[in-house]
């Protein structure tokens, strides 16, 4: 199980730690950017990192560990004392709030009591700000964060590279991420808030599937908006 990637924060943090694996070809990871212990990968990156983070988690060697919530793009949610639940949090309160922020109800239907999780009073109260990201509003919204995550697991599924195939990390200027898994796909990402130009190291055909954001393809290559990821593949491999 993955601890690393549980903790980082920015492209850097990720780089080191995909230069680490490299080091140890035959190892196969479990691999999570959130669990119940952390807080939620899209209040660590920020406002609108959902799907470029769960296209670079489902683009990464190993065995993916989704965690609840995580397909629907869910930040964390700040308690007050009073409502935690998690002894730690109540101990070291306010320098640390626990854990209980990452933990709340799953938002099934932001419309119902308590965002559809129960009919009465669950251990933690739901966030307020989930009631726009539940499971029933996202459903409606084919641009959602969960018809994403659902797309990029068919691919995950269908092509083989992204399945079993081994992880090539190609240099490319932070706050990119860029690989390539198996002979010839292509996975480039910025995480960064900025727009990047990069030249891949081979002329490079658009996938048909885990685009997110603004991207450019142009003769000299990419141009990659804020939080932005990008499949292709490799005609010269």
């Amino acid at each position: 199980y993955n601890f690393a990637l549980l903790v980082v924060r920015d492209a850097a943090a990720i780089r080191d730690h995909l230069e680490t694996l490299a080091r140890f070809a035959d190892h196969w990871p479990c691999i999570a950017f959130s669990n119940h212990d952390v807080t939620r990968t899209v209040t660590r990156f920020g406002p609108g990192s959902a799907k470029v983070m769960l296209a670079l988690l489902l683009a990464m060697r190993g065995t993916v560990l989704l965690y609840q919530g995580e397909e629907l793009g869910l930040p964390e949610v700040d308690l007050r004392r009073d409502q935690l639940r998690d002894p730690v949090g109540d101990l070291y309160y306010p320098l640390f709030k626990g854990r209980d922020g990452c933990r709340t109800p799953m938002p099934w239907d932001g419309g119902a009591p308590h965002l559809g999780f129960s009919a009465a009073t669950p251990w933690l109260p739901p966030g307020p700000a989930h009631a726009a990201l539940g499971a029933a509003q996202q459903e409606r919204d084919p641009d959602s964060a969960l018809h994403f995550t659902r797309a990029l697991l068919r691919a995950r599924a269908s092509h083989e590279a992204l399945r079993t195939g081994i992880l090539q990390l190609l240099d490319a200027p932070l706050p990119l991420i860029a690989f390539v898994r198996g002979a010839d796909l292509l996975c480039v990402f910025n995480l960064g808030r900025e727009t990047v130009a990069w030249a891949p190291p081979a002329d490079a055909v658009a996938a048909e599937f885990g685009m997110t954001g603004e991207v450019t393809q142009t003769v000299q290559g990419l141009v990659l908006g804020p939080l932005s990821a990008w499949f292709g593949i490799l005609k010269g491999r």
